[in-house]
């Protein structure tokens, strides 16, 4: 008997289930429990005669899954490719005949909205889909909702975790937990004293971030125990032979012990790590017996879970304390921002990083490709939804994108220019910085509009319909000088007479003595000063989380011809550039 199968959803692609069975083979329970960008699978069957019924090959995202209906139990796929079809699950009461326990899903991209075929009942509402662009997969969700209507917002579906991988007769390779809305997990294992875990990954999306770790190996007989709980675990490596995971005494703290990917200090009692959590400052902090090459395993907390969440991030440098805000995130961080705030505009906007816009955004034509590329296009069609929809397939791509949309509405409540809160509101997330410039919604943007796989853009085309119909509202910057600058000469790549385009949206400014700042050119050294003469760059700064810094926006895919060169001095390079149309569109209107 095969008592378990699992098997993986990578990337969001299809994972064809890489199993062959023997015609007489009877899986007893057969579990499908997928990871991917947007939910997991998780469906569990008994019994299944592969021998009749079974077909491989399965992709994940177009399935039809059989339980404990009839005799002829079954998981096939189906003829249609836009629409799961489940049959009712042994974990479900059947609800009568074979045809009455159809279930059918259905996903509308535009709307946003899972709907139910007929032959459906409340009993069986635990399976939701689950869809997060920019994957096709759609992703049958187990969530144990008691109520639903016929329609659900799939956005509004809690993200539950599950992380597996293959396992063997010989060895168990991996090991599998879920954290369910951030609350504890006891782990549902038992193994044989003779049992060993080769490989050990603990691996939970769960709101705030994840927790990966991994061991080589672990003896199950003497030290491993059940019944951890996610948030509160003591985690050992390879530092000797009785490495463990177990429980910490204090609740408040999660004890690592040296893990076998970063080398073991000294004994094991040096190899203890310790974090504690200050919810009033905001700090972490370092317990006693570390070193600088354990740095790389630190808390990610988010208000409002108190979940405490392993993150190993790869750090090089630390200090003994460091504010949890700017620690990196790496993973999914994708909670709710709180329902209400007593905050002013003025206070919410401190909690976004005050770096100016000038020393990141004015310069960054640096990173143009300098080349013709494919037209930015196939978000005109989307419809026009508010922000927390645009943002929902970035969710997965843009570090603590909620928590900023939730910024960026709070801020425009009386929008000015006739746009609407939505529109001024996802001009606003485009201008603030994270803490960290890469994390930052533009600069993930710009560098995905400067790349030539443009299909590396459509979870970004509700965003761009919003934000690119609010700038569309704005009155153009028609015959006047704005400014761009960057530390170097990079006058041979604007020659006399060559057009370019820009393929990111462009930030200058319309007062040159701003460029004098030593983060963009400063005053000394090789600097290139870039005069443009605009004819429909946007001045956002009635919708910026910066209005003081008067930023001025070409749109994507903006050309320019080079209309000359000057060279004031040694180190001074001066290009004059003039906004022109190109012969074809480059970016569709919205």
């Amino acid at each position: 008997m095969i008592a378990n199968l699992c098997f993986n959803v990578l990337n969001g692609h299809d994972y064809w289930l890489p199993l062959t069975l023997n015609t007489s083979d009877r899986i007893n329970r057969l579990i499908f429990d997928a990871v991917a960008p947007g939910g997991d699978i998780r469906v569990t069957f008994s019994p299944i005669n592969t021998k009749s019924t079974y077909q491989t090959n399965i992709p994940v995202y177009n399935l039809v899954i059989g339980g404990s209906c009839n005799s002829s139990s079954y998981i096939r796929r189906t003829n249609n490719s836009n629409a799961v079809k489940v049959v009712e699950s042994s974990e479900v009461e059947c609800l009568a005949e074979k045809e009455r326990c159809t279930y059918w899903f259905s996903f509308d991209s535009e709307s946003g909205w899972v709907t139910y075929g007929k032959g459906t009942d409340t009993r069986f509402a635990k399976a939701l889909l689950k869809w997060q662009d920019p994957s096709p997969l759609l992703n049958l969700k187990y969530i144990g909702l008691s109520n639903y209507n016929n329609k659900i917002n799939f956005y509004n579906i809690r993200t539950l975790a599950v992380v597996n991988l293959p396992s063997s007769s010989a060895m168990i390779a991996n090991l599998c937990f879920d954290v369910l809305n951030g609350h504890d997990y006891w782990l549902p294992l038992t193994l044989n004293a003779t049992d060993r875990i080769n490989r050990l990954i603990f691996d939970a999306i769960a709101p705030g971030g994840d927790i990966r770790v991994t061991f080589s190996p672990i003896n199950t007989k003497s030290t491993y125990r059940t019944n951890i709980p996610v948030y509160n675990l003591v985690i050992c490596g390879s530092c000797n032979s009785s490495s463990y995971i177990r429980r910490t005494n204090n609740s408040n703290a999660v004890k690592v012990v040296e893990s076998s990917e970063v080398e073991c200090l000294a004994e094991k009692e040096r190899c203890t790590y310790w974090f504690s959590f200050d919810s009033e400052s905001g700090w972490v902090t370092y317990g006693k017996g570390t070193d600088t090459r354990f740095a790389k395993a630190l808390l990610k907390w988010q208000d409002p879970s108190p979940l405490l969440n392993l993150r190993y991030i790869g750090l090089s440098n630390y200090n003994y304390k460091i504010n949890f805000y700017n620690i990196r995130t790496l993973a999914i961080t994708n909670l709710a921002p709180p329902l209400a705030s007593t905050a002013s505009a003025g206070d919410k906007r401190d909690l976004v990083c005050k770096t100016s816009i000038y020393a990141h955004r004015v310069s960054d034509m640096i990173e143009e490709p300098n080349r013709m590329m494919l037209p930015i296009e196939g978000y005109a069609q989307q419809p026009l939804v508010s922000l927390e929809k645009a943002i929902a397939p970035l969710i997965f791509i843009v570090p603590d994108i909620e928590r900023k949309t939730w910024l960026a509405i709070e801020n425009s409540k009386t929008p000015a220019d006739g746009l609407t809160s939505g529109e001024s509101a996802s001009i606003i997330l485009y201008s603030m910085e994270w803490s960290k410039k890469e994390e930052s919604l533009y600069y993930i943007l710009n560098s995905t509009l400067r790349k030539e796989k443009r299909d590396l853009l459509q979870p970004w085309f509700l965003y761009l319909k919003l934000v690119l119909t609010g700038l569309g509202k704005l009155p153009s910057i028609i015959g006047r000088t704005v400014y761009r600058g960057v530390k170097g000469d990079f006058s041979k790549n604007y020659q006399q007479g060559n057009k370019i385009v820009w393929w990111g949206f462009s930030s200058c400014t319309s007062t040159i003595n701003v460029l004098e700042q030593e983060e963009i050119l400063g005053k000394t050294g090789v600097r290139t000063l870039f005069a443009i003469e605009s004819k429909s760059a946007k001045d956002i700064r009635h919708h910026s989380i910066y209005p003081d810094e008067n930023e001025i926006l070409f749109l994507p895919a903006t050309q320019f011809e080079v209309i000359g060169q000057y060279q004031p001095s040694k180190n001074v390079f001066i290009i004059q550039l003039q906004e022109t149309e190109p012969l074809y569109p480059l970016r569709h209107p919205v």
